[in-house]
């Protein structure tokens, strides 16, 4: 299997300029508090459109999440059409991702799929919780527990679309713990032997698309 990550269980890429023949789509999916923003932070320090609705285009007069998601919608349009290289935080639990993905597909780009989950919902509550009182942004309760349960449910058919794919959990006790790898599709499924019960239909997923 052809390594595609980091030490620190993040995703290699290239910035826009290199030599690959075609742009990259890299979405970074997981319900709410699973620790999104940090992987892309950590993992796309330079070379990146990185397209997040809580934080892109928030200016003095863009301060709510339906106008960020409104801009980060557009601007994954603009890209798109431009075939600029991005990378798209979502938390996988609208139609807009899947809608992205099989645009981006279709327009030639190489798809890569990362996505971070926990077991329990009620630790996600509680990681937004403690953003908040970090100075981050809030998310209701309720939202987040409906979210984690889409997220989870859309996450095969995502898998469908991506070339390249890294499902990692990020339990407190074992962050970014990789339990399903793709280095490319179609080729060898790397799968932990402790897959989480949210991972498993995934995993399944990708064996299927691996065998195709």
């Amino acid at each position: 299997m052809k390594e595609h990550c980091r030490p620190a269980n993040r995703c290699s890429v290239n910035p826009s300029g290199t030599s690959r023949r075609r742009p990259q789509c890299i979405v970074i999916a997981g319900p709410n508090g699973v620790g999104k923003s940090t992987y892309s932070r950590d993992s796309f320090k330079s070379g990146f459109l990185v397209l997040d609705p809580d934080r892109f285009g928030m200016t003095a007069s863009l301060q709510e999440p339906v106008a960020g998601g409104r801009a980060v919608i557009a601007r994954v349009r603009r890209a798109l059409d431009l075939r600029e290289e991005f990378v798209l935080e979502t938390t996988l639990s609208g139609r807009f991702p899947i809608k992205t993905l099989r645009a981006a597909r279709a327009a030639g780009y190489e798809i890569m799929l990362v996505y971070i989950g926990i077991d329990d919902p009620n630790e996600c509550v509680r990681r937004v919780a403690r953003r908040v009182r970090e100075g981050g942004h809030h998310v209701p309760e309720a939202d987040i527990r409906w979210r984690y349960v889409r997220s989870i449910n859309a996450l095969p058919a995502a898998v469908i679309y991506a070339d390249r794919l890294m499902i990692l959990s990020n339990a407190t006790d074992a962050p970014y713990r990789q339990v399903v790898v793709v280095g490319e599709f179609p080729g060898h499924v790397s799968i932990s032997p402790s897959v989480p019960r949210w991972a498993a239909s995934a995993a399944l997923a990708a064996l299927r698309k691996a065998k195709s």
